[in-house]
């Protein structure tokens, strides 16, 4: 083989193969791809950065808002279109009111008085009525989204776990010429008696163990060195302690703690035991490895959790005291009426005496 042609080919296999080639250059960049995206999913820094989510987190955090807006949403609009409803009621009280006038009262018109009491009676009762069965139909939307969340929450979470599981990390990749240089950060004192006891080691086989310690070209990755570890669950059972606060039973034969006079036994059951099941649904943690990554999808997947609750919370205490104070309004004008119809009863009854 010419002299030339073996000149080029060693320098060809220096760029391709020598310590600063092309190959070594190449896995460098990729090192480099493997340090973003450890900052990306905030696998670093240790300990984490509280300004920074991470994707797998900041996905949970979206799940929880996203949940959270629906729900807000379609009890707003649910709202909405009673409120329509309690309008036209309104418009109707008001013209009884109107037609209450002393002619009304009238021996000769008791008949008609009769018609306008019956009619106030049955507008009365049917407002009564919607506002129970609104009342209801929210709160079993509210049930509905609860499960929703739920099963959304414990999936996604376990999803994105593997998701950051599957990812490459720097840990796995091989050995390049200067990672001897890069000093760990976090050394326990596990891993510094480890790093002492190898030292000793070398110090006995002498400078060609040391020389063995410290390769000079690319070595393969040897696996991967973190911990697996299962997770808790969610406390699923804490949905029972908000909906029993606000009169909602998780159990059948519970009695009604609301205290709320109209509360029917369909509104009593609106739960049912499904409380029970979805807990044992989900009752076993997600399993993934251990790094900063993982343990901060969690801590995300644990506030987004308090969050919908509280949330949640929040919905059904607004819609007691929404619709509590209407059918309070709708007994207290009950009683008014009744009040006004008598009086002009009375007053007609003195002018007669009177004449």
């Amino acid at each position: 083989m010419p002299d030339a042609l073996q000149e080029w080919l060693a320098k060809s296999r220096e760029a391709v193969l020598g310590e600063d080639g092309y190959r070594n250059r190449s896995r460098r960049r990729l090192r480099e791809q493997c340090t973003r995206l450890e900052r990306v999913i905030a696998k670093v820094p240790v300990p984490p950065d509280s300004s920074w989510l991470g994707a797998g987190a900041a996905a949970l955090c979206d799940t929880e808002e996203r949940a959270t807006a629906v729900m807000v949403r379609s009890a707003t609009e649910r709202e909405a279109e009673f409120e329509k409803r309690l309008a036209a009621w309104r418009e109707t009280k008001a013209r009884h009111q109107d037609m209450l006038r002393p002619q009304i009262g009238r021996p000769d018109a008791a008949q008609e008085l009769e018609d306008l009491c019956a009619q106030e009676h049955a507008r009365s009762q049917e407002v009564q009525g919607a506002v129970v069965q609104v009342k209801e139909e929210l709160l079993r939307e509210h049930v509905d989204h609860a499960k929703l969340f739920v099963a959304a929450l414990s999936e996604q979470c376990t999803s994105i776990l593997k998701l950051t599981d599957a990812l490459v990390f720097t840990d796995d990749l091989g050995y390049l010429p200067g990672d001897e240089l890069i000093e760990k950060k976090r050394k326990s004192l596990k891993r510094l008696q480890k790093m002492q006891r190898a030292l000793g080691d070398d110090d006995d086989d002498g400078d060609e163990g040391a020389s063995r310690k410290v390769p000079h070209s690319y070595q393969m990755p040897d696996g991967r060195h973190l911990k697996q570890r299962t997770w808790s669950a969610l406390d699923v059972s804490e949905l029972r302690e908000a909906f029993v606060r606000h009169g909602v039973r998780t159990h059948a034969e519970e009695q009604d703690v609301s205290g709320v006079a109209g509360d029917t036994p369909s509104d009593a059951e609106v739960g049912g035991d499904w409380i029970t099941q979805l807990a044992e649904q989900y009752n076993a943690g997600p399993t993934s490895l251990v790094t900063t990554a993982h343990r901060q999808i969690l801590r995300m997947r644990d506030a987004a959790w308090k969050s919908f609750l509280k949330h949640l919370d929040d919905g059904m205490a607004k819609l007691k005291n929404h619709f509590g104070s209407l059918q309070t309004e709708e007994v207290q004008w009950a009683d008014e009426w009744a009040s006004l119809v008598a009086a002009l009863r009375e007053d007609s009854g003195s002018q007669i005496r009177e004449k």
